[in-house]
């Protein structure tokens, strides 16, 4: 795999983190105020809630990866966020809905920095603004569409689809990532072991 592919598929990971991530985001509120029947205070509660545990997990996220590697950081994140959503499909309860939004919002924690990581990796300074042009565009237009397509997926396939979507494209990007690791060997070896731990 050339190094351009390579850079390619951290876009692609990263565009399929941004869907699946913004339809579940976007909409558990909603999902809480209609099933749970939760008024502003406690939506608002449970925002400030998942900003205090993404201040922390971030950071802790960023060093495992920094630390352990960017391949098993997004193998714990992606496996960590399919669980907690397959939970929250299966388990209506108030409780458990909290639990799972904490539990999907520290295992977002560990994808996000690393696929920052990814896609800079090996970029010389002059090619930076460019990459972090692309990474926004690609996050900004695939949320934009989790959100617009939301409210007619939950109309069609039920409340549960909230869970269970962003659960299968979490996984399929868990074994995407099983796939795409090997095959960093194949670029020169310097730029491989920078691309896979930097």
């Amino acid at each position: 795999m050339s190094r351009r592919q390579l850079k390619a598929s951290f876009f692609v990971l990263e565009g399929l983190n941004a869907f699946a991530t913004g339809l579940y985001f976007n909409w558990l509120f909603f999902f809480t105020q209609s099933q749970l029947h939760f008024g502003v205070i406690e939506n608002l509660s449970l925002v400030a809630l998942h900003g205090m545990i993404y201040t922390v997990a971030a950071w802790f996220g960023g060093w495992f990866a920094h630390r352990i590697g960017n391949f098993s950081a997004l193998r714990v994140g992606f496996a960590v966020l399919a669980v907690a959503l397959s939970t929250g499909a299966f388990l209506p309860f108030a409780a458990v809905q909290v639990a799972v939004m904490l539990a999907w919002t520290f295992g977002m924690c560990f994808t996000w920095p690393t696929l920052q990581s990814l896609v800079s990796a090996g970029e010389p300074g002059r090619n930076m603004p460019r990459i972090a042009g692309i990474y926004n565009i690609v996050w900004s237009a695939l949320s934009a569409i989790s959100y617009f397509i939301g409210g007619a997926m939950l109309e069609h396939l039920g409340v549960t689809s909230l869970f269970w979507i962003p659960a299968l494209v979490h996984l399929f990007q868990l074994a995407f990532v099983f796939w795409l690791e090997p095959k960093t060997s194949r670029i020169e070896p310097s730029q491989s072991k920078h691309d896979a731990t930097a």
